[in-house]
Parts: C-alpha cells; structure tokens; sequence
C-alpha cells in the first residue's frame, strides 16, 4: 500500500477467514537466510497451510525465502539436534507491506494486490459499507465460500475455456485454474501485475540501461571498452556530460563505488542478458587476457537470438571482425548462443574467480555444478580439457563459500 492503515491485514484477514475461519498466522521476515531458513523449517514441521507475513519493510527477498515461494518439499536440519526433516511444504504465503521493494528474483514470485489512499489517516474513514468487515465475514463464511466455488464449478462446467494467458512459470498447477477462473469472471487477469512490479523491483534493469547507453557513447569505434577504460573516463571527465552523470550514478548504483574489479563482475553476471533489445558481451581479445566489453543488439529469429552490433561500425580487418560480432565472448546459455559465426573461444580458466562467481550467478545449485563437471568434456556450456577440469574442482574446493557449500566431488 501507499499509506499505512491502507486496509492490507483486513484484506488478508477476509482470505484466511473465508478459507478456514480464522485468521492468519503471522511470521515475522527477517533478511538473515540462516534465521529465515529455521522459521521455514518450523513451518513446514507444524504443517501451517497459510502464512502472512506481515509489515514488511525496505527491500525484501533473498535466496532462502525464494525457494520456500516456489518449492512444495523443504529438507533441513531440525533445531537442537541433528536429525533432518524432510516433508511437503504445502505453504500459500501472503506479505503485506507499505512500497515494499522486491528483489527482482523474488518479485517474478509475487501476485501482487496494490492498495492506494488519497486519505492522510485512512483509519478514520467513516461510511464504509461494512465497518467490521471481519465480522461481515465470519457470519457469511459459507455464501462466501459457496460463491468461489460456484465460480470454478461454472469454469469446469463450460468445459475449461482457455483465455490466452501469458504462463507462470513455476506456478502452472495455479496459474492454469485460478487464473483461468478469475478471467472467466470476466475480471483482469492477476497474473498482470507481476509485469509493474517486476519492472519497479529490477533496480538492476534501469541502472544496466544507463551503463549500456554510456558504453554506446563512449565506445564510438565498436572496439570494446574494459572496465577500467569506463572507471577512468567516468572518473576524470571534467565537467562530465549529463549522460555520462546518469552513468555514474547507474555504476555506484550496481557496484557500490567506481570500482573496475567490481564492474567487471556485474558485467559477467548480466552478460547476455536483454535489456530493452540490448545486451552486454565480450567482443574479443587485444593479445592480452583483459576483457574488453561491447553493447549488441538481440535480434530474435525463429528459435534462438542471433547478435550483431547495434549500430554499423566502419570497416573491420580479419582479425577485428571477431571483436565486431562479439562471438568471443562467454557462451551463456543454449538460447543465446550466435546462430553462425566461429566456435567461441574457450573461457579463460585463469580466472577462477571469476568462473565461480559466473557459475552462483546463472543460479546454479551446486549439484548442477558438479554434474557438469563430471560430463565428458565439452558436454556442457564450456569447452575444458579434463586435466584443466581437475584443477578447477580442486581450487573451487579450496575457496571460501561464498554463496553455496562448497564442491565435494
């Protein structure tokens, strides 16, 4: 909501009431994932069907809480000993919160119900048409709930007509009854509001655009730029042009500070991702192992997008037209490989570092890892000899975890 005493727990009261007659079990969030984890666990043992998680504040989201939103099986050590629990986690989590602001990868998760009040202190609104709503409801309880009921009962009996929805990915069971009922209803689809919501919660998105923006000025000639090129001319540009100021304001914004080494991280970990038809790859190698960055377009063909650069650049020799394509540069995932063109050059497995914050990016769970690099060479995204994979398991062994456990082959 826009306000507080908007009406957001009355709202969530009138579902729990409606569905069991009482109202919600309220669970305090916290952005700690170990405490998060064990309030999950303790849920999932008490087997709690609904769950408000309410006065939510600042940014909310983080791994541990995204996959309680998408999972219905939890395993984890139960508390005070070392036996684990693993059983269903059949959950329906509600929030509530004054411009809470997601995480980008929690708010694909949300159904998102936006409550405005232009009344300075909405809890002294008079002339409602039920001034104890939650009274209303508990007296009405069985028209309510026969009401629902008899909207699904008029969906199924019209043979399940199909609307056309956009899917849900991780919610099809849901998305292909609830959704369908509700436009049958001849009311919005809910889905909708994921697309405002994701838009406002990817703060990423907005400041990606004004760095791909500044790229494109500053790299006229399409040769690629290195992170310490952009920290340095947005360092010592004085007086700097309003759009290289929006840009470094988007970098502070991605990387705390002007930093390279921080850049060139954010800089992997959205490569190849579409931004408003645009992405960031790599453009090929200068004889040195610096990686040099360059802005492509996304041109989206029958099954995969094929790259090419946003604008014409001027005439490229042989060996320039490598950097010019961008097909040197990190492979990604199978739909956002160049269609034609040279095989990519492998990954520079120097960089270690830099592969294993590449690997907890994508968003790969350590089994996802190491089964990859147990396949035969070149079976996976990247092209390594077995001797160099060997030594990558033993170094990922001996760093710090950083997001994840550590490999154990």
């Amino acid at each position: 909501a826009n306000v507080r005493s908007a009406g957001k727990g009355l709202l969530a009261d009138v579902v729990a009431l409606t569905l069991t007659g009482r109202r919600f079990p309220v669970m305090s969030y916290t952005n700690d994932r170990e405490e998060l984890r064990k309030k999950i666990t303790t849920v999932a043992v008490e087997g709690e069907r609904l769950i408000l998680l309410d006065n939510l504040a600042g940014a909310v989201g983080n791994d541990t809480l995204d996959a309680a939103l998408t999972t219905d099986r939890w395993k984890d050590r139960l508390l005070g000993g070392n036996r684990m629990f693993d059983g269903p986690l059949q959950v329906t989590w509600f929030g509530t919160g004054n411009n809470v602001q997601l995480h980008a990868d929690t708010s694909r998760r949300v159904c998102h119900v936006r409550l405005e009040s232009a009344e300075e202190r909405p809890e002294m609104r008079e002339g409602l048409r039920h001034p104890d709503l939650r009274g209303f409801v508990r007296s009405n309880r069985g028209r309510l709930l026969s009401a629902a009921l008899t909207l699904l009962r008029g969906w199924f009996a019209a043979g399940k007509p199909r609307h056309g929805l956009k899917p849900w990915g991780s919610y099809e069971p849901w998305s292909d009854v609830v959704r369908e009922v509700v436009v049958f209803a001849g009311l919005p689809d809910p889905g909708e509001t994921r697309v405002a919501l994701q838009t406002s919660a990817d703060r990423d998105a907005g400041a990606m655009a004004a760095v791909l923006d500044g790229m494109e000025r500053m790299d006229s000639g399409r040769r690629g730029l290195t992170t310490a090129d952009i920290v340095t001319k947005l360092k010592d540009t004085d007086p700097a042009p309003d759009w290289m100021s929006d840009m470094r304001s988007a970098v502070e914004d991605l990387c705390g500070r002007l930093d390279s080494r921080q850049l060139g991280y954010k800089l992997r970990h959205f490569a190849r991702r579409n931004f408003g038809g645009r992405m960031i790859d790599k453009v090929g190698a200068d004889g040195t192992k610096t990686t040099r960055w360059g802005v492509f377009e996304v041109r989206v063909g029958c099954s995969r997008p094929e790259l090419s650069p946003v604008s014409p650049s001027s005439p490229a020799s042989s060996g320039e037209r490598g950097a010019a394509t961008g097909d040197q540069g990190d492979e990604g995932d199978d739909s956002a490989r160049p269609t034609s063109g040279p095989r990519p050059a492998p990954v520079p497995w120097e960089d270690f570092d830099a592969f294993y914050i590449l690997m907890t990016s994508r968003g790969w769970m350590w089994p996802q890892v190491l089964e990859w690099l147990a396949a035969p060479a070149g079976a996976g995204f990247f092209d390594i000899r077995s001797d160099d994979r060997r030594r990558l398991i033993d170094h990922l062994d001996r760093l710090p975890p950083r997001s994840g456990s550590k490999l154990n082959p």
